[in-house]
């Protein structure tokens, strides 16, 4: 089983599609550590996925998880800015989902300026050390998004690419504009995705789009 541990709703960023930290939430877990650990230990399959907010805010806090908790793998979904912390512990950390939205211009208007250049210093960091997990960049669709110029852009750089539809958390368009969009971006970006991995496919290459994989 997958367990989401949320070590701090606290985030250093403010999205325009998250609005950033996580409200009504304390700031710290309020278990301790073995409490978790006899918990997941009757699960001999336990995957621990670290969240937040930012989770390495908590670097320290999930270093020790890491020691502690009986679980299968460990993975990291990240904005990337404190990667560097997790230092020879990267390498005990199955899978680490970095958050980019796509192009460098895309990626800065969600996410602040400047977030594009730290994710790829985090990416770059992942791979000088040698990094041997799953590096996933982990996109959130919304109202600048062109899916098939940003999945492409990032598969330039990441051996995968997942992402998720912003229709759930955020005021950035309406129903509308979203129909809109979908018809007229997502869907034909979609089915030129679906074209090209096919292609791909044919000359014995698999593209890294996780929603295609399964």
């Amino acid at each position: 089983m997958l367990y989401i541990v949320i070590t701090t709703p606290v985030c250093n960023l403010k999205c325009k599609y998250c609005g950033g930290s996580l409200s009504g939430m304390p700031e710290d877990i309020g278990y301790e550590i073995e409490e978790l650990a006899d918990f997941i230990g009757k699960d001999g399959n336990a995957v621990v996925a670290f969240y937040g907010g930012e989770p390495l805010l908590k670097t320290e806090k999930i270093k020790k998880m890491i020691d502690i908790l009986p679980a299968k793998k460990f993975v990291i979904q990240s904005n990337g800015f404190f990667i560097e912390k997790m230092g020879d512990y990267i390498h005990k950390v199955d899978a680490v989902l970095l958050s980019i939205d796509g192009r460098k211009k895309v990626t800065d208007f969600y996410r602040g300026k400047g977030c594009y250049e730290k994710v790829m210093k985090a990416l770059h960091f992942l791979k000088k050390n040698n990094y041997e997990g799953n590096i996933i960049a982990r996109m959130t669709a919304s109202c600048k998004t062109d899916i098939y110029a940003d999945v492409m852009h990032l598969l330039k750089y990441f051996p995968e690419v997942h992402w998720q539809l912003d229709v759930i958390w955020s005021n950035l368009w309406n129903l509308e504009e979203f129909r809109k969009w979908n018809e007229e971006i997502y869907k034909p970006g979609i089915k030129k995705l679906v074209k090209q991995w096919i292609k791909e496919i044919k000359e014995g290459r698999i593209m890294g789009i996780v929603p295609f994989m399964g």
